[in-house]
Parts: structure tokens; sequence; C-alpha cells
């Protein structure tokens, strides 16, 4: 308790130097004695005149006087309050102290916020007197505790130090006047001594008389004979008063024992006012004392109103033996102390030590073990990262698959030096050599991190209780190497519970085309999961189901029976050709047969917009994104301005020319920029390479094209004009090309369209390409693009990872696909809106004249109503063979189990009416009897009879905005169990082992709700109250059918990464390692992160901006990943055998491990065969002669065969000579020169194709040999025609 009080502004700095010492003590000895300058300081600070009328404040009641948190504030407080007084005292004059926290000022042109603290008279009227910034610490800043100053001693007696030096000048002239007044007063007390011994009469008095009488000598004796007993006599007075003080202070301390127990606790913080008034009638209690005496700490607890140097002895602490000795008591005693704070608490330390706390202690040890542990680690005479660290490095180095080995050596060199040189660490270069991991340790690492993610996905697979794997695989070639990538897949549960699909690269290692080769291949590839781990005694791994191309000698359906044949698939396995090539082969092959197909020498709208591609990306990379929009502006503002354009494009394509420039003037008019830069960037922006091989290439190609026709055929004009001089440049070539398909329409000299009357203006006939593009894209709008889509898709059920895992909804889709098909092909086309705008350019083609009916050679209505007819007849039979035979074959191909090649039990999974039918169909099987003779003539099931439920139902196919799909049960289940046999259906595992759910689900009234698997609700009560549990069945369509990828979209992206992890020719061993890893961890991290981000994301815009993490983020998560994936990791180590764990190591490193190397060694044992075999001569050993070229007078050049040069009769002597003139289409003296020339070239490809000088798809050559002697005789007219050139040249 500190007695101080405020009264005047005046005083303001003394009154923050008493602040400041009543939070720092240990400055009262270096100025003054603490009890000497308290009430001094607080009696001149008071209002009162006398000290007995102040009162009591401490420290907790300053604080909270001046307490003011948060931004600007005001804090103005009475003086009266803050001293524990009344409003009514008079004292105070009205006097306030006012706090303003948060101003904000301008300290060297940059605002700073600062508070101000002062006493102002009212309620803070007046003039703050001092500004301090919010960042110095100060005694009043905040209500939770007192800060010290930061100011020097000079800055914190400025303004008080005259008033202070005067104060302890007064003082000392007190302290010397109280030491001349007792030293007087012994003076005193002296001289009446004496003069009672020199009164008459007296022995003294008689000595002091013969003493004076004897002389000064005597007498001075005498003196000092007197002095020395009055001190005597004065120190034996002294011991006494000593004596009675020891005694005084010893009855205090008993007094102050008796009283502490009886005196009342006065709490001063409810009632200060109170609590002051009988704060001096309170017993004082007891307080601990913790000191430093003589360089010893002690510590006791007593009542501090009387402390003796015994009390202080008696408390100090005890001494380890060691330091028990006079040189430690010296040491002590010598050693110098300061006074430290820590936190709110200050104490003596040795001037060379300092205070820290447990934690700080402990933070400070384990950042010293660190810098231990990184000297530790450049001291290493090789690579010093422990197998964790190897492990991050290897998966953060899984985004560098492009970079070469030595480039990873470098980084992570270059990483340590600049952490190094950050930190202040320094490195030598030597160390720093020897510690980076070398490049076969990076590979090393590359191979332990496969052995990780086969370890994790093992241990993953455990906790999922797998019975089930699907198998997805595919062979592929890139950067020159063979792969054959093989996926496992299976239903688990994520981090959350959900259900979903998982999946693993086993590897990618290279295997034959053969089917035998193949399923070898696969088998080797399975191994590596039993050395991983999957053989436990609770897990049984079926693989259940194949996906794969249906093309080549290692097609799905010729590995499918060798598979089962080896075990390597159970008897009741499953399987899907990709049904994405599948519906994609549908389209292309209707599309070849109508169209024809892509390439050179052929004339339709799918090579015509691949010469617009090639021409667009030839000339964006000559001249760039912004000069392309520059020319295309050019040629908009022309088409818009010039005469003849406009007719041009009027007779070309007058209704697209049209639409095209009321888009354009509609866009300038509004002041559109957003609809102006779609219009000039959508022809050349992100447009793929029509290929038919390609999904979906060539209508999202064909939308650009026919949409921006005119514009790009004004823009094929341009670039032909501009490079008239360069006719044999790439990019004149694809214009040419380009505008030749564009202009390509029916005949007009075969059709009445010449004249109308006197009207010499032609009708408008558009290009047969364009309606051929129409027809194309109305077939995607209304069938191709919503169904592949679908395929596409993720199923709802079973997270957004699981794309293409349709399988269970696949049959029914089948039907609808079937259902809208069929309406197109037998006419729906006509009425269908999406096929408007074909139909409308069809009617302008011209009605054939008499004569042409029959013909449909020149692309007019004939041509296009045969075209119609050629396409959907192959759409359906590509349909049949490649779609609609996964889930219904009536006749099985050989070598393949009774219907386990059919989809159709898992329409369990699928729409619950459907279910309920499916089930329905079967249970009436069972209880009918399975037939005798099942089959009709054609060896088609025929023999049981069903009648199944009518019902309009929607299919929930998780397809956003588009039209739900409604279709008829009777319909769809009639057309999916045609032909096919319940009884060889209910032997499958799938329905036989779950019979008794199915059999609930079938038994459900027509009328109720059919059981849905995947909504409780609506599952059946048993006739006993209890309500069915279908969680089985839902685990088998999450475990047996789910897995089932529709397609192998999956495999043909890994594909794509195995030329991209072998992008460094790394071999087929290392190729396998990373692309297992950069599968199993990359492409799972992407995923769940996307979906991550995407969730924080509120708008589908936002979300759909999201395809993968950039950046920090990127970095962020995918640290965390690493973290989790390695646990998961060291876990599933624990679990294994080490022993196992090398023997896993070296399964992967082995050639046992890869089929390739038994391929191989078969293929060099064959070719050792011909060794021993008798020579057989044959005739294709003999080339023939040596090959003379044109120049040698071997050929003639079709460059100088002309008009000009007047050589067409030597045309025509070699066409006759050949006997080919029956292939022109007019006679030959009609022929033009240019279609003579073409035959010719034909028939110069056809000699090298026989001769073995030329392949298949190769260009014609530039020269021809003659057979003719007149085309002989060009030889010598040929050399100086070439020698003139060359002069030139």
């Amino acid at each position: 308790m500190v007695t101080i009080a405020f009264s005047s502004a005046k005083h303001f700095a003394l009154r923050k130097a008493v602040a400041y010492f009543v939070r720092e003590k240990r400055l009262l000895g270096k100025y003054c004695d603490y009890d000497q300058l308290g009430a001094p300081i607080s009696k001149l600070m008071s209002g009162w005149r006398g000290q007995d009328d102040m009162k009591q404040v401490d420290h907790k009641m300053i604080v909270d006087a001046f307490a003011v948190q948060g931004g600007e504030k005001d804090y103005c407080v009475p003086f009266w309050q803050i001293v524990g007084g009344e409003e009514s005292d008079t004292e105070f004059e009205g006097y306030s102290i006012h706090v303003t926290n948060g101003v904000r000022i301008n300290v060297n042109k940059k605002k700073m916020r600062v508070y101000k603290i002062g006493c102002t008279k009212g309620d803070g009227d007046g003039v703050l007197p001092e500004t301090i910034r919010d960042r110095e610490n100060h005694p009043l800043k905040d209500g939770s505790r007192m800060r010290e100053f930061t100011l020097s001693k000079d800055e914190l007696w400025d303004g008080m130090k005259e008033e202070l030096q005067e104060f302890l000048r007064g003082r000392n002239d007190d302290d010397k006047q109280n030491q001349k007044n007792k030293k007087a007063k012994l003076q005193k007390v002296a001289q009446a001594e004496n003069a009672k011994r020199s009164r008459p009469g007296t022995a003294k008095s008689a000595d002091t008389t013969k003493s004076g009488e004897s002389g000064t000598s005597t007498s001075s004796k005498k003196k000092g004979k007197r002095r020395k007993r009055q001190q005597t006599e004065l120190k034996e007075k002294i011991k006494e008063k000593k004596k009675e003080l020891v005694e005084l202070i010893e009855q205090l301390r008993k007094m102050k024992e008796d009283e502490a127990g009886d005196c009342p606790r006065v709490d001063a913080t409810e009632n200060r006012p109170q609590a002051d008034e009988d704060a001096p009638q309170m017993a004082a209690k007891a307080q601990t004392l913790s000191y430093v005496l003589n360089g010893r700490a002690g510590k006791f607890t007593k009542d501090l109103r009387v402390v003796t140097l015994g009390d202080l002895e008696e408390g100090l602490l005890h001494l380890d033996e060691d330091k028990q000795n006079s040189r430690a008591e010296a040491t002590r005693k010598k050693t110098n102390l300061k006074p430290v704070n820590y936190g709110a608490t200050s104490c003596w330390v040795p001037a060379g030590a300092a205070v820290i706390g447990k934690k700080d202690l402990t933070k400070l040890n384990q950042k010293a073990e660190i810098v231990k542990k990184l000297d530790s680690f450049f001291s290493s005479n090789q690579s010093a990262f422990s197998p964790q660290a190897l492990r991050i490095l290897t998966m953060f180095g899984l985004s560098n698959m492009g970079g070469s080995d030595e480039g990873m050596e470098m980084l992570i060199a270059g990483v340590l030096k600049a952490l190094c040189h950050d930190i202040g660490f320094k490195v030598d270069s030597t160390k720093l050599g020897k510690v980076v991991p070398s490049r076969r340790t990076i590979a090393r690492q590359e191979k332990n991190l496969m052995v990780d993610c086969l370890l994790h996905a093992v241990q993953e697979m455990t906790k999922d209780q797998i019975k089930y794997l699907f198998l997805i695989v595919d062979h592929g070639k890139r950067n020159g190497i063979e792969h054959f990538v093989k996926l496992v897949r299976w239903g688990g549960l994520d981090e959350k519970g959900n259900r979903v699909i998982k999946q693993l690269c086993l590897d990618m290692d290279m295997s034959g085309h053969t089917a035998k080769s193949a399923a070898d291949a696969i088998k080797h590839s399975l191994k590596k999961l039993e050395k991983a781990g999957l053989n436990l005694d609770l897990v049984t791994v079926i693989p259940s189901g194949v996906t794969g191309d249906a093309g080549g000698g290692a097609a799905v359906q010729h590995i499918f029976p060798l598979l089962i044949d080896c075990k390597v698939l159970g008897d009741a396995a499953t399987i899907i050709n990709c049904q994405m090539h599948g519906l994609n082969n549908c389209l292309s092959s209707a599309l070849i047969a109508a169209f024809g197909d892509a390439g050179i020498n052929h004339n339709n709208v799918v090579q015509a917009a691949y010469a617009y591609v090639k021409m667009m990306k030839k000339l964006k990379e000559d001249v760039g994104h912004d000069g392309l929009k520059d020319i295309h502006k050019c040629i908009m503002e022309r088409m818009k301005t010039d005469k003849a354009w406009k007719d041009e494009a009027k007779w070309h394509n007058k209704k697209n020319f049209e639409e095209t420039m009321t888009k354009w003037m509609a866009a300038i008019e509004e002041g559109d920029e957003e609809k102006l830069h779609v219009m000039l960037n959508e022809n050349y922006k992100n447009v793929p390479d029509p290929v038919f091989s390609r999904w979906t290439s060539v209508i999202k190609t064909l939308k650009v094209f026919i949409k921006n026709w005119t514009s790009i055929y004004f823009l094929a004009v341009t670039v032909k004009q501009s490079t008239l001089k360069q006719k044999s440049s790439l990019l004149a070539s694809y214009a040419n090309s380009l505008i030749g398909h564009m202009n390509t329409r029916p005949s007009q000299e075969k059709y009445n369209i010449l004249l109308d009357g006197d009207n010499t203006e032609q009708k408008e006939i558009p290009p047969t390409l364009y309606a051929q593009g129409q027809w194309i894209l109305a077939i995607g709008a209304s069938f191709f693009e919503r169904h592949f889509g679908f395929m596409m898709h993720y199923d709802a059920k079973f997270g957004k990872d699981s794309y293409g895992h349709v399988a269970r909804l696949y049959p029914e889709r089948v039907y609808a696909m079937h259902r809208d098909l069929k309406k197109l092909a037998e006419g729906g086309w006509k009425e269908d809106p999406n096929f408007a705008a074909y139909r409308m350019t069809v009617a302008k083609f011209p009605e054939a004249a008499d004569g042409f009916n029959d013909e449909i050679i020149d692309g007019g209505r004939a041509f296009f109503a045969n075209a119609e007819r050629v396409f959907f007849d192959n759409f359906k039979s590509q349909f049949t063979k490649h779609v609609a035979s996964c889930v219904r074959i009536p006749n099985p191909p050989p070598k393949v189990a009774p219907n386990t090649a059919r989809l159709l039990p898992y329409m369990i999974g699928g729409h619950p009416d459907l279910a309920r039918e499916f089930a329905s169909w079967l249970f009436a099987a069972e209880e009918h009897g399975e037939g005798v003779d099942a089959c009709d003539d054609g060896g088609v099931y025929d023999g049981f009879q069903h009648q199944f439920g009518k019902k309009e139902i929607v299919l929930d196919h998780n397809e956003g905005d588009l039209p739900p799909i409604k279709i008829k049960t009777d319909e769809c289940m009639e057309y999916l169990t045609s032909g096919v046999d319940p009884f060889e259906i209910l032997k499958i595992p799938l329905i036989a082992e779950n019979k008794t759910l199915l059999w609930r689900i079938a038994t459900v009234s027509p009328d109720a709700t059919a059981v849905d698997i995947f909504d409780d609700k609506t599952w059946t009560v048993g006739h006993d109250g209890s309500k069915d549990d279908f969680v089985t069945l839902l685990d088998e369509v999450h475990k047996r059918i789910a897995p089932h990828c529709t397609h192998g979209q999956g495999v043909e992206n890994h594909v794509q990464a195995a030329g991209f992890v072998r992008k460094t020719n790394v071999g087929e061993e290392r190729g396998s390692h990373r692309g297992t890893a950069n599968s199993y961890i990359s492409r799972r991290f992407n995923m769940i992160t996307v979906l991550k981000l995407k969730a924080k994301k509120s708008t589908k815009e936002e979300k759909d901006k999201i395809q993968r993490p950039w950046g920090s983020t990127r970095i962020t998560y995918f640290s965390d990943f690493v973290n989790k994936f390695s646990r998961t990791v060291e876990e599933a180590a624990k679990n294994m055998d080490e022993v196992k764990r090398n023997e896993l190591y070296a399964f992967i490193g082995s050639e046992q491990s890869r089929q390739s190397t038994k391929d191989k060694k078969e293929l060099v044992n064959k070719v050792k065969t011909g060794v021993k075999k008798k020579r057989n001569v044959t005739k294709s050993e003999f080339v023939g002669g040596v090959e003379l070229t044109a120049e040698m007078d071997g050929g003639i050049y079709f460059s100088i065969l002309t008009k000009k040069n007047g050589h067409e009769e030597h045309v025509d002597a070699e066409i006759v000579e050949r006997k080919i003139e029956s292939k022109l289409s007019k006679p030959l003296a009609e022929e033009a020169i240019g279609k003579k020339l073409e035959l010719l070239k034909k028939e110069a490809l056809l000699e090298k194709l026989e001769a073995n000088r030329a392949a298949p798809g190769d260009k014609p050559p530039n020269c021809i040999i003659p057979r003719s002697a007149k085309m002989k005789s060009l030889f010598p007219k040929q050399r100086e025609l070439r020698a003139e050139r060359n002069a030139k040249k």
C-alpha cells in the first residue's frame, strides 16, 4: 500500500515519476529511502495540509482509473474517485484526470496513434499537457498490469528535477542539523558531568586545584582521562538503549503475531472509501520476503513491519556442500548484483546473468538442439537425409518429373545454401556437396516411394476390408516407349466415413501385344500387392472386373478369358469394353460411312475443319495472339463496308454472313466489349484438332467452324492473297485447301438454277460441307453429347472422384440411348428442333433435273437423303456391337462363362423401380422353374415370359440442368431382358448370395414405394415388425458394382502420363516407379484439394474456376498431405516385417516382376531359330536396279508439264501409252490438263508403292518415269529448263 494523492496539473511529471517508483521499487534505493521519499512527495502532491488527512490508494486502483483499451477513446475520472475521497471534498477544486487513447497524429509524415494523459479542470476542458506514442510503454497504458517506462533517468526526472533536488537538499540540511543538534546535546551532557565534578569540597575539586597548581601538563592528562571516562560511560548507555530497543522490537513482534489472527480482512476493491477508513485499524498480516544477502538467497514469511538481521540470516536458504567454503563465500560477497524484471516481478541477479522463464529456456534448448543437428548434418561425408526426409523430397519432386536428376541435385543444394545464408549458418561448399543426395540416391528413393505407395494402398485396402478388385488396362506408346498401364480400383471409405471409389496404378511395365502376354503381365503386376501384404487371413481378394479397349491383339475381350483361365479373375468376373470408345466409334463409323474419312484427298467437313485448325495454329505461331485479333478485326470491318466482299459472302453462304454481321453490328452499337472480344477470339482459341479417334474433338471444333464460317472463309482468302508469291508455303497450302473445301457445293450446271427469266442473279445454294457440319452438330445436340457426357459423370452416391463409375446405372442408360437413337432413325430428326438449321439449309439445295434423280455425287438433296440413311444404319449397327453388347449378349463369345460378360445384374443398384422389376423377374423365374428347351430357332432364349409393371419414371443420372430423361419401366425391361436367360442370371454369385434381400425388394407391392437401398426410409418392414437391413446389399453395390468403370479414360490419362514420367529417358523399371507414385500421390492430392477449395466457394461460377491448386495454396495443402501420407506409411511399415519389405523392394526391381523380360527372351529365342533354318531366297530380296532421279534423266518433273511450255501433247501421249484414259471423267481431248496431271501423279505413286519405295499415305512424287517416246523426248528440254532455273537462283 502506497500513500499518494493527486491534485493540481502542474505536478503531472512528478505523478508520473511516483507511478514509476510504485512499479519499480528497485530504483528507490538509488535515489533515496522509500519511506523518506514516499511521504514528502505525497505531501507535496496532496491537496491536504496535513498527512493525517490523506487517503490510501493501492496500485490496482491507479490502473483501473486509467484503464482504456481499443481505438480512440476518452476516459475522464474525478480526483476524489482516484484517491478514495468524497465528491463533497473541497480540496480537489473540480480537477479530473483525463486520458485519450488512439489519437492519430502526423509524425515524420506518417500517421501514428498516440495517447494523451493529463489533468484537466472540469470534465475534460483544457489542454492536455503531454503526448506520448502508443507503442511506447507507460505505467498506465493498459488495464491488466502496469508497464515500465523506457525513459532514461534524465528523461524521467525532467520537469521535477529541481523540486526533488530542493526537497532532497532540504532533507540533507535537516540531517546535518540533526547531527549538529545531537553532537551539541552530547557536549552539554559532558559539560554537566564536568560541572558536578568541579564543585568545591569534592575530591575532584581538590585534584583540580592541585592540577591547576601543578601546571599545564597535569591539567591535560586529567582532561584526557575524563574524556575517556565519558566515552566509556556513553558506550554503556548506548548498549542499554540498544538492549531496550531490541526488547521493544520483540514485544512488537509478539503483539503482531497475537493480533494477526483476530483482525478481519477488508477487501479494498469492494468498498474503497470504507476500506481506506478502516485500514489504519487493521492488524498487519504476514508477508513473504524474498531477498539476497551477501550473495545468498533467502526467504521467510512474517510481519515485515519489523525485520532484524537475525531474521534475514535465519531465512537464508541451504547451500550445496561444494558451495559451503570460504572461497565460495568470498566470491559471493564480491559478486555485484543487478535488478532484473521478469514480467511483473523484479529480482536481483549476478551482473553476468539473466532471468529467463522455463518455457523460454525449453525453447532455447530446443533451438540449440536444432543448431546442433544442423551442424551435425553438414559434418557428414555422405547424404545425411533421413529416410523420412528423403521421402518428403521425393514426394515434392513428383512435380519435377520432366526435370533431370542433375537438376534435382542442384535444386536441393540451392535450397540448402540459400536457407543457411539467411539464417546466418556458414556452410562449407565441400560439405554441401557431400550431404546432397546423389542421382543414384534420387533414383533409389523413387523406388522406395513406389513401395510406400503399395504399403499405403494395402493399408487402406485392409481398413476397407475389400473382397473385390477391379482392373482397368490399356496399351500405349509415348516417347517411343511401349507401356501397358494397369490400374486397380476398389470401394472404400474416406476420412469422414463416406463411401468412395479408390484407385492404385500397379505399374506401367511393358508387355507384348498378344492376349497371352497381356494376361501374364497383369498377373505379374498383381503379385506386387501380394508381396505388399494383401493376402492377409481376414482378406480374400477376388479381382472381379476388367475394363479396357476393344481393339488390338491385347483387346479386353481377348485377354478376359485368359485372365479367368489363369485364375487372375474369378469365374463370375465381369467385363466392360471402354464405352467412351464404344459410343465414339458409333459416331465416327457413321460419319465416315456417310461423308468419308478425314485426311489428304478427302473432301468433307471434318477435313475442312482440320485444314482450318492447322491454318489458324500456323498463323498464330507466326503473328501471335494479338496479331490474329487485329487481322480478324480488319476482316470484319471490310465485310461490313466492301461491296465486293458482301456480294461474295452472300453468294458463298448468305445466311451465315447475315447472322455474323448482325451480331457484329449489335456488339458495336451496344459498345459491348465483351461480345466483341469473344467474336474476335473464339475462332482460334482453344480449338482442338478434329480427329475421329479423339473423343468429342470433332463436335467441339465444328461448333466454332460452322458458327464462324463466313469470317473463317475470308480469313483464308486474306491469307491466300497475302502469300501469292509463296504458293508453296505451308500457310498458303492450308489456306488454298480450306477455300477449296468451303466452296464445295452442288454442280450448278446440272441443276435448273441458271436463270429466273431476265434476272441474272444466281439462286442461293449453301456449301455442301456447311450442311454436313450442321448435321453433325444436330446429332451431337440431340443425342451424342448428352449420352457421352453421362459416362464422364461421377456417381453422386460415391463421391466426386467416381468419374465413369456409373455401372450401376448403365443398363437403364443403354435402354435410354437405344430408345433415343431408334426415334431419330425412324424419322424423329425431322421434327427435332436441333435439326431445324440443317433442314433449312438442305431445303435450299435445288431439285435434281431430269436424269439426275438417282445421282448423289453432286452433294445436293439426293446426296443428303442417302447420307441420312447410311448414317443411322451404321450408327445402330455399331451401337449394338460396342455399347448394347456389354449389357445384353444373347449369344456370348466362346470361352466366356454364361452371362458373366453382362452388366444386367448391376440393375439392383440402379433406379428403385427398375431394381424391383428386375428382382421380380428373377423371383418369378425361380418360382416358375427352369424349362427344358429355352431357346428359339435362332438360338435366342425365349423360354420364360414375364409381365413387367407399367410405370413412367425419371432417371436420376446427375446431369444438372439438362431436361429429365423419362422412360417406361415395361419397355425398358423388355428391351434389356430380351433373349436373356434368367436362370443363368440366378446362378451369378451377386444374385445368388443376396436372394433374401432381393426377394424382399421383389415382393413389395407395385402400388407401394419401391425399396431404395440408398434411402433407409424406404426399407420394408417384415411380418414381425422388424425393418429389413439393406446395408449388406448397399455394401455389395458399393464394393462389387460401383468400382467397375464404364470407360478407360482414367487409364488413358495414365498412358499420357507415362510419356511424361519417362520424358528424361528413364528405363521401364524407373518409369513404373514414377508412374505409380505420380498416380497415387499427385492425382489423389489434386482431387482432394480441389474438392476442399471448391467447398469454400459459394457460387457455381467460383467453383468452376478452380481446376487445381496453385502457388502457396498448393504447397500448404501438399505439405499436410505429405504428413498424413507419411503417418499411414509408417503405420503400415510397423505392421510389416522388415524382411518382407525388403523382399517387396527386391521383387519390384527384379526382372521376374516384369513380363517384358519374358517377352524379350522369347523373341531372342525366336530370332535364334533363324540361324538353324535352311536359306530361303525370295523375290523381295531383290529390289531392282539403281534409282535414277529426275535430274539423272530418271523421270520428268510434273512442274514442267504445262500448257505454257507446250507439253500437253506429251501428257496425252503418256496417258495413252499407260492405257488409263478411261479413268478420266471426260474425253482426253476435252479434259483439263490439271486433271490429267492428277491422274499421272496417282500412277506415279502406285509405281513407287509397287517398288516398295513408298508407304501408304505418302504424298505423290514430284516426277514420273516416262513410258511413252513422246514423254522421253522431253529429257533434253527438261535439262535446259532446270539449268535456266538454277541460273536465276
